[in-house]
């Protein structure tokens, strides 16, 4: 049995691509994956499988069925268990002072991209800070995402696709697992 971490990119947020959670775990239950859970409306999910299924296949079936059953076709990042970990560990800023909140964690779907970290020190406000590490962008934002000029242009600055999110959260979907 494999536990598979999903992290869908924009989904309920503002006006388009919605979908309540409790919709997307029947989808997926549907679709044959086991012991589905949710966390919050944007697209976390932890799931299991029993088909012997990689990443990519597990990404693909999961933008089929969003797909077909609600009309469009998210950015699906997929981790498993230790690699959530993974990147937990190596985050480089101090979290039992800092807002949790305000640390964020960039998942690329193309982690081999190149990131433009010119681009990113160009960017970053004083009171920001930044790092690459093993293909997750962290980004450290105590006056918040809205905010920061780096965060406005991190499609640029990253090459490619990603979904951020919050240590919070980030912690939430572990504790899942």
């Amino acid at each position: 049995m494999d536990t598979w971490i999903a992290l869908l990119r924009g989904i309920n947020v503002g006006r388009g691509n919605r979908m309540s959670m409790a919709d997307l775990r029947r989808d997926l239950t549907d679709d044959g994956f086991l012991n589905v859970r949710t966390y919050i409306q944007s697209g976390n999910v932890v799931l299991e499988d029993d088909r012997a299924l990689d990443r990519s296949t597990v990404a693909a079936r999961m933008g089929d069925a969003i797909e077909t059953r609600h009309g469009f076709r998210p950015v699906v990042v997929v981790l498993n268990p230790s690699e959530l970990e993974a990147a937990i560990a190596a985050n480089p800023f101090e979290t039992s002072s800092a807002d949790p909140k305000s640390v964020h964690f960039f998942f690329r779907d193309d982690a081999a991209k190149e990131v433009d970290l010119a681009a990113a020190g160009e960017l970053v406000a004083d009171d920001e800070n930044f790092a690459l590490i093993d293909g997750i962008f962290y980004l450290y934002t105590p006056a918040g995402m809205g905010r920061s000029k780096l965060a406005a242009k991190l499609p640029q600055v990253l090459g490619t696709t990603a979904t951020g999110r919050n240590l919070r959260s980030v912690l939430a979907v572990r504790d899942l697992v």
